[in-house]
C-alpha cells in the first residue's frame, strides 16, 4: 500500500482527538457509560491500528527518510493515546 503511513497518521489524529475528549463523554447522557465506552474504544482502536500499520510498513518495505517525519508524529501520539486511554479508563472504572 502506497499510503499506509498517511492512513496511520489519519487514524492517529482520530484516536488522539477522541482520546483527549472521551472523558467528557461521560456527561453526555446524564452520567452514562455508553458514550464514555464508545470514545474510549474509538481512541484505543484507532491508535492500535495506527501502530499496527507502522509495524506492517516497516516489515514490508522498511522506512525511507521521508517516512521518518511521519513516524516522529505517529508513534508518540498513538502510543501516548494508548497509555492515556488505558489510564483514564482504569481510573473511571477503578
Amino acid at each position: 500500500m502506497k499510503y499506509t503511513l498517511w492512513i496511520a497518521l489519519l487514524l492517529t489524529i482520530i484516536g488522539g482527538v477522541s482520546g483527549y475528549y472521551f472523558q467528557d463523554m461521560f456527561y453526555w447522557a446524564g452520567h452514562s457509560f455508553f458514550w464514555f465506552n464508545i470514545g474510549a474504544a474509538l481512541a484505543f482502536l484507532c491508535s492500535l491500528i495506527a501502530v499496527g500499520l507502522v509495524i506492517y510498513t516497516h516489515l514490508k518495505k522498511g522506512f525511507t527518510t521521508r517516512d521518518m517525519l511521519l513516524l516522529v508524529i505517529i508513534l508518540p501520539v498513538a502510543i501516548g493515546t494508548l497509555f492515556w486511554t488505558t489510564f483514564v479508563y482504569a481510573m473511571w472504572h477503578g
